[in-house]
């Protein structure tokens, strides 16, 4: 069996290509990032969750549906929390209700029960996670099918769950 010298004339070339190739791919950014990377660089700006890490003011939006990604698909709204109370408002209508708040022993799951008007009595069991001044609470509502809580921060209108991104006001 003869082998042509042509067949062999580009493979310098190729070798060359596949190995620029190669050593760019391994150039990672900030963007390139492994994501056990992402969850730790996550982790260092997200804050454990008390009670009083939660008091202050907070506005921002709610959202039916999606990640909360485009602020004008959403409710425009503040929350007043102390201590165990939230008091939250649609602005600029104003009331929404009162409420209590119950955080997890790890800050990560918050349960809520209404205490006015229509919601008095109404449980919603929800998830939370502040980073920066950023809180993320993804919530099931009392209607919702089985009333299961969320389990990542994206609202599903499917499932009645709803997100509030809401920044913490400075006093």
């Amino acid at each position: 069996m003869r082998i042509s010298a042509t067949r062999f004339r580009w493979a310098p070339i190729v070798l060359a290509a596949f190995g620029l190739l190669v050593l760019s791919g391994h150039a990672l950014t900030a963007d390139d990032k492994k994501p056990d990377e992402k969850k730790k660089d996550d982790k260092k700006t997200e804050k454990k969750i008390t009670e009083k890490t939660l008091e202050g003011v907070w506005s921002g939006v709610r959202f039916d549906a999606g990640d909360g990604e485009d602020p004008e698909k959403g409710v425009k709204m503040k929350l007043t929390i102390k201590e165990n109370r939230v008091v939250g408002n649609r602005l600029p209508e104003g009331d929404i209700g009162e409420g209590t708040i119950k955080l997890s022993e790890d800050g990560k799951e918050i349960d809520a029960l209404g205490a006015t008007g229509g919601y008095r009595e109404k449980k919603y069991q929800g998830i939370i996670k502040i980073k920066d001044d950023t809180m993320y609470w993804c919530v099931a509502t009392e209607g919702s099918k089985n009333q299961k809580r969320p389990t990542e921060f994206v609202a599903k209108p499917a499932d009645r769950t709803y997100l509030m991104v809401l920044k913490r006001q400075k006093p």
